[in-house]
């Protein structure tokens, strides 16, 4: 059921203003809350249910994904689908 409300909120997150994310973990598909989403003009945070809003990022930006406990990521925003899944550190 937590689930669902991930997926609903997500979708209806991404028809309301442009392209969101689901931040996830890549081993238990949990959700991860505040993880640190930038280039070097701006950035954001995923909420507390891994949701994070790229509309500000122009389609051509390196961003920058990182989180405590787990590895660093760059990836170009038009390559971006409609989750991220971050590996933890071991």
């Amino acid at each position: 059921m937590k689930y669902l409300y991930t997926v609903i909120l997500l979708f209806t997150q991404t028809v309301l203003y442009g392209q969101s994310v689901l931040v996830l973990d890549e081993v238990t598909r949990k959700p991860i809350a505040e993880v640190n989403i930038f280039n070097t003009n701006q950035g954001t945070i995923s909420s507390e249910n891994g949701i994070a809003n790229l509309l500000k990022f122009n389609s051509k930006d390196l961003i920058k994904i990182q989180h405590v406990g787990y590895v660093n990521q760059e990836i170009i925003k038009s390559l971006i689908k409609d989750s991220i899944y971050l590996t933890p550190n071991l």
